[in-house]
């Protein structure tokens, strides 16, 4: 019975991260015109990737960041098809 639980169950190892200006920046959270950070960060105005792996099969976004003048956990981007 405990067996047949584990097998039905969902699990996947997930991961996100920003890659800007030869970083890479983990990611906390990304959605609705968004990055979120564990921390505050400070980021310039410019283009990056965010690479999404899910269970090692990864999915890409390029991304325009809006700049900030101030190191913040929620930073504004728009988000488009890496191709």
């Amino acid at each position: 019975m405990i067996a047949t639980q584990m097998l039905t169950g969902y699990s996947a190892d997930v991961q996100m991260d920003l890659l800007i200006a030869g970083q890479r920046i983990r990611l906390a959270q990304i959605g609705l015109g968004r990055l979120v950070f564990d921390c505050p960060v400070l980021l310039p105005a410019t283009t990056g990737e965010v690479v999404l792996l899910i269970d090692g099969h990864p999915r890409r976004w390029n991304v325009a960041i809006t700049p900030g003048t101030t190191p913040a956990r929620i930073v504004q981007a728009e988000f488009s098809d890496a191709g």
